[in-house]
């Protein structure tokens, strides 16, 4: 038996995102990462019908787990904070990529500039950039 040197896998956070979609639309998310944010497709696990049982993806330094929900689950849309170099090119770019505007960016009085879209599947993406220390 080989002896378990930490307790989660090199590169992952400890607290992972994971998103439950309609079967059908779980590859087409996970384009939509790739064309709004630069996500990297890390793996991919198909069921036997070729849907995907389970796919994880990079944005930047963190994992998102996206999943197509068995029939007795229920699919859940989810509110994310992305950290991005500039939140108006990628608030943009996610629009491009067939998001809609929930919030034009602005400078936030907490020091960061941010904005945020909503994809097709109901999932908010607020967009930030630290600008300030917050006084």
């Amino acid at each position: 038996m080989i002896e378990m040197k930490s307790y989660k896998p090199a590169g992952m956070q400890s607290c992972i995102p994971y998103l439950l979609l309609p079967p059908s639309s779980a590859s087409e998310f996970i384009q939509f990462l790739k064309d709004a944010f630069g996500a990297e497709e890390v793996s991919r696990h198909l069921r036997d019908n070729g849907d995907i049982a389970h796919a994880e993806v990079k944005i930047d330094d963190t994992t998102l787990m996206i999943g197509g929900a068995p029939p007795d689950w229920q699919v859940q849309p989810f509110n994310h904070y992305v950290y991005v170099p500039d939140v108006d090119a990628t608030y943009k770019q996610a629009q491009a990529a067939g998001a809609k505007s929930e919030s034009a960016p602005v400078d936030q009085a907490y020091g960061d500039r941010g904005g945020g879209v909503k994809d097709k599947w109901g999932n908010t993406w607020w967009l930030g950039t630290k600008i300030a220390e917050a006084s």
